[in-house]
């Protein structure tokens, strides 16, 4: 990262006393805050981004004006309501942060952080449409059948791109006779959660480790097969891209079909065909029961909404 000169205040008249650059500010944040890995590298992302935007506007001082047009820039970009939360979100926590060591004022305190949508942005899949993605990622080649267990396991079990990332081949284990896959789940700091693996998922993951030949149970459940990481494990962006592909294969193009798609669609035809809220619940691993609800809200709201009863 370039370094951007940004100004440390003391205590008198909030003079600059000495001019630290946003890099030795980053990493003081970093070094002293009690992170997880994953999220250290979330933040340095956020940061680059700021800090890129600092360098692109040749910004010497950083000021809450600053942050504000950073915010205006992100929206201007297009992106997710969620990146640009999470990117505001990072400089907000960085501020506030040296702020309270009386490294830096805090300049990203009024910033106001866009508010999550009350629903999900991404869509599900019908069933249809979950069966024919299925077919379209049936196939012969080693590349064929992990991708036919990826999108076997996050339609049937609910996971999350970082999940099918990070789990191993002895991450499935049987307990009383029942296959399980162990999970590193969001915001977790070990494998202390599960999924239930039902006969197709396993069968689809089962076909796949067959032709894919002697591994280890530390060695990743979904392996990267390109000849720059061959064996290698594969990487979220990678994961998404997978799903990405099969979805446009079945001409499937719209911009809120993602990869997450898939995990909203487990959650709705399970509702859908009468799982208990609180099964539901448990497999998808929201801590709140408050989460999975709104999934029976949306299924309500479209199938009994009042604008069915208009008839001019």
């Amino acid at each position: 990262m370039n370094s951007i000169i940004v100004p440390v205040h003391n205590e008198v008249g909030n003079e600059a006393s000495a001019r630290p650059s946003f890099e030795e500010l980053v990493v003081t944040f970093l070094c002293n805050k009690d992170l997880r890995a994953s999220s250290a590298l979330s933040y340095r992302a956020s940061f680059n981004q700021f800090a890129e935007y600092l360098r692109l506007n040749a910004v010497i001082l950083v000021t809450e004006r600053e942050i504000k047009d950073f915010k205006q820039y992100l929206i201007d970009k297009k992106l997710s309501v969620f990146t640009v939360i999470s990117h505001l979100s990072a400089i907000k926590s960085l501020f506030s942060f040296l702020a309270a060591r009386n490294l830096y004022l805090d300049i990203a305190r009024d910033i106001k952080v866009p508010k999550k949508p009350k629903e999900f942005m991404r869509d599900a899949l019908t069933k249809e449409q979950a069966q024919k993605l299925l077919k379209s990622a049936s196939g012969e080649t080693i590349v064929d059948k992990r991708d036919f267990a990826i999108i076997s396991t996050l339609l049937r079990c609910g996971l999350r791109s970082i999940e099918i990332v990070r789990a191993d081949i002895g991450d499935v284990r049987k307990s009383n006779g029942t296959p399980l896959l162990w999970v590193h789940g969001k915001g977790r700091d070990s494998k202390d959660e599960f999924v239930v693996l039902t006969d197709e998922a396993l069968r689809a993951i089962r076909a796949y480790l067959t032709v894919r030949g002697k591994a280890c149970d530390d060695d990743p459940l979904f392996a990267s097969h390109g000849p720059r990481n061959a064996q290698g494990r594969l990487t979220t962006r990678s994961v998404r891209r997978i799903v990405k592909e099969h979805l446009k294969k079945i001409e499937l193009n719209e911009k809120e079909l993602t990869c997450h798609s898939l995990r909203h669609t487990f959650a709705t035809l399970a509702l859908a065909n009468n799982a208990p809220l609180i099964a539901v619940q448990k497999a998808m691993r929201h801590s709140n029961i408050n989460t999975t609800t709104i999934y029976t809200h949306m299924i309500d709201r479209i199938s009994d909404g009042a604008e069915h009863y208009i008839d001019l």
